[in-house]
């Protein structure tokens, strides 16, 4: 992942979209321009529960990464049995909806940093309850993992 860090350097602020939004649902609006953006310099105090920026490459890269189980092309990065660690869902049984999964999955759980798929759903993405996802960041990117089907989704939020 040689495009993801804390910030963008100088030279890569070329290749850094601008984000925008719809916020009235009537046209684009910038929020996020390459030049000013807080990432366009290096955070004063990086922080391990977020702040990363990436490109699309470098985020399936990662999301391939955890379907292999903690290997891509032949480089073992995590164990699989951490992998699988992270990816169980930890909570009682009695807690079977948070919220905010994909696409409004009902039965999720939650490992350690990633939603779990606790039961089929038909809607889309489908999964058959073998999968996990993350459904955060700035500029609501999501993925989801169906281990089983061995597919990956990575899309906006809402999609």
């Amino acid at each position: 992942m040689e495009d993801t860090g804390f910030s963008v350097p100088p030279e890569k602020l070329n290749r850094f979209a601008a984000l925008y939004s719809t916020p009235d649902g009537k046209g684009l609006k910038l929020i996020d321009a390459p030049d000013s953006s807080s990432y366009a310099k290096p955070p004063k105090f990086p922080r391990g529960n977020g702040g990363l920026v990436s490109t699309a490459s470098d985020y399936f890269r990662f999301a391939q990464m955890l379907l292999n189980g903690g290997e891509i092309e032949g480089v073992r990065l995590l164990k699989r049995e951490t992998v699988a660690l992270m990816t169980r869902n930890h909570l009682p049984e009695h807690i079977t909806s948070l919220g905010g999964g994909p696409v409004e999955f009902s039965n999720n759980g939650f490992g350690l940093g990633f939603g779990v798929v606790l039961s089929p759903q038909s809607t889309p993405p489908a999964t058959n309850g073998s999968g996990f996802w993350w459904n955060r960041g700035a500029s609501g990117r999501r993925m989801l993992v169906d281990r089983r089907e061995q597919h990956l989704f990575l899309a906006r939020s809402g999609e």
